[in-house]
């Protein structure tokens, strides 16, 4: 290169070289040592990824070193940063040895449940050799094969490719079953091909999603019972059939038992549990514990901190706002978390785990599970070698994500039986996951145990920056909560009227509150929910009259005292409902 394009060196830029040309045949030099325990098909692949990037990156970084662009210790930093980084393939990387390789695509990813056809097709790169080609792949998802579709395949799970064909198609046609369900999905993975054949690590699993057609009657088909509940704490057992239990106030027991029950908790910490059948559960506001039990249920949790368990069955969990525990259990379950801190255990079979905002745990289980954390430091648990083989959709180690394996589970106390490459995380043989982020697939992890963390329960560890991000905004809001409170230091509390000094006398309620400066209200015990949110609702109100949430001023007081307090003009207003068609209207 010197000679070439007649440039001068010095001792200190040529030791630099030397090292950044050593770093980088150290790097492919332990890719090959972690291949050389796998398949050459296996190992090939990573081994094109890393070396595309070393040998692309050293040349550059070394030109600009020798430019005088970047100075001998600016180029080393620079080598380490792209020598550490963790490695994507790219199409080029899974040709780059003349690899035969074999993907499978959904050619209509969703489909309706009224006629609905499409097709998996599995691919080659080339023809399949004079003998054909024998392909297994698994079946999964959360639809049933004989109830919500039919599958075209004379042998589940195996696939025969005929010589000299590059492509072959599993059609799928749907089951119009006359029940109102969730949108349901398809899942094939492909799972092993012969023949020098390698499974591509960027399209191994194909999914389809079915969508209903039976939400417009559902209300015609859930008919029984239907059981109100008062501002107090409700216990209700209901009969077997189609009930609507509907809670309002309160800390409510309902058992729906038997039959396609719909369950609203309403405000309060409720238990809602939903028996046999097909029913639809939701927690609404509180900390709720929300049971499906046997069928295949849709349970939301609403906000607050919940907890939701899905039973047997195909269930749709969904926990919406706040730190919620999921569990899918048996049956092919879609479980996602919403915004909050969530942990999430799909535990039998084949399951669809999503995190969504929050720092969460998925757990998928037993089973072929696929899992996909969200925005947030995320962190995939396993527990033992055995559970089945999983997808990780979303693994970005920047935004804080982990794989955490059990210490005891695994029997180990290093990483030494782990290997990561073209993929597939795998202990001692046994494949765990594919590890994939944003649709490229991770074709190898210079320094595993900044990904991996043995422990003996799965724990979501915030990085330093996060941290140091989440301080700063619990000392922001102490501060401004201190001054609001100095603020309204003066303000007398249930003292009668205070005094106030105006230059007119208001014309209504609101010219008043404007000219005092802050409104005063009655309103439930601050330590439960529904207090805060009566707290809330008057700060909005304050928020919309002064452009700050701040000024009010809560008057301690019972249900029966706030009306006395109204009338009495001790307060503006009380934030209690007295019907149930005056819920929080103040």
């Amino acid at each position: 290169m010197l000679q070439a394009q007649n440039l001068k060196t010095t001792a200190e830029k040529l030791d630099a070289i030397a090292q950044i040309v050593a770093a980088g045949n150290q790097l492919l030099l332990e890719v090959s040592k972690v291949g050389g325990s796998k398949s050459t098909t296996e190992a090939l692949p990573a081994l094109a990824s890393v070396k595309r990037v070393v040998q692309g990156s050293s040349i550059e970084l070394i030109q600009q070193l020798i430019k005088g662009q970047k100075s001998p210790q600016q180029s080393l930093i620079a080598a380490q940063e792209f020598l550490n980084q963790n490695f994507t393939f790219v199409d080029s990387d899974l040709n780059a040895f003349g690899n035969r390789t074999i993907q499978i695509k959904a050619l209509a990813r969703r489909i309706d449940e009224t006629n609905g056809q499409s097709e998996f097709e599995i691919q080659l790169s080339q023809q399949a050799p004079n003998q054909g080609l024998k392909i297994l792949y698994s079946l999964s998802g959360t639809a049933t094969v004989g109830a919500d579709y039919q599958i075209d395949s004379k042998t589940m799970g195996e696939l025969y490719i005929a010589p000299g064909e590059t492509s072959a198609k599993i059609s799928i046609s749907t089951i119009d079953d006359q029940i109102a369900e969730p949108v349901e999905t398809i899942t094939i993975n492909l799972k092993s091909v012969g023949e020098g054949y390698l499974i591509d690590p960027t399209s191994p699993v194909a999914l389809i999603r079915i969508q209903d057609n039976e939400t417009a009657i559902i209300d015609q088909v859930i008919k029984g019972i239907t059981l109100e509940g008062t501002i107090g704490d409700d216990s209700f057992i209901a009969a077997d059939g189609n009930d609507k239990l509907e809670g309002s106030y309160g800390n409510d027991f309902f058992d729906a038992k038997g039959g396609d029950d719909i369950v609203n908790g309403g405000y309060g910490d409720d238990i809602l549990l939903g028996g046999e059948g097909d029913d639809w559960i939701t927690g609404g506001h509180g900390n709720d514990n929300l049971e499906g039990n046997a069928g295949n249920d849709q349970i939301d949790g609403g906000s607050g901190n919940d907890y939701l368990q899905g039973g047997e069955g195909a269930d749709i969990l969904n926990g919406g706002m706040g730190n919620d525990t999921i569990e899918g259990n048996g049956g092919n379950d879609q479980i996602d978390g919403g915004d909050g801190n969530d942990i999430l255990l799909g535990n039998e079979d084949n399951d669809w785990l999503t995190g969504q905002v929050g720092n969460d745990i998925l757990i998928g289980g037993t089973g072929d599970d696929i899992l996909n954390g969200g925005e947030g430091a995320d962190v995939f648990y396993f527990s033992s070698k055995s559970e089945g083989f999983d997808t990780i959709l979303d693994f970005n180690p920047e935004q804080g994500d982990k794989i955490q394996v059990s210490k005891s589970g695994f029997a180990v106390n290093n990483l030494d039986g782990f290997r990561f490459i073209s993929g597939v995380l795998d202990f001692q043989g046994q494949n765990l996951a594919l590890i994939q982020n944003d649709g490229r697939t991770y074709s190898y992890f210079p320094n595993l145990s900044d990904i991996i963390q043995l422990v003996e329960t799965p724990t979501v560890t915030v990085s330093t920056e996060a941290k140091a991000i989440e301080t700063q905004l619990i000392v922001s809001a102490n501060l401004t909560e201190q001054t609001a409170l100095t603020k309204f230091a003066t303000i007398p509390v249930n003292s009668g009227e205070p005094t106030v000094t105006t230059s007119a006398n208001p014309d209504n309620l609101l010219a008043e509150i404007q000219q005092r400066g802050y409104i005063r209200f009655s309103g439930g015990r601050s330590d439960s929910i529904s207090g805060v949110f009566d707290y809330q609702f008057v700060r909005a109100i304050a928020a919309a009259i002064f452009g700050d949430a701040n000024r009010v001023d809560q008057v301690p007081g019972t249900f029966s005292e706030s009306f006395s307090q109204v009338a009495n003009k001790q307060v503006d207003l009380s934030t209690r409902h007295i019907t149930q068609n005056l819920v929080r209207d103040g």
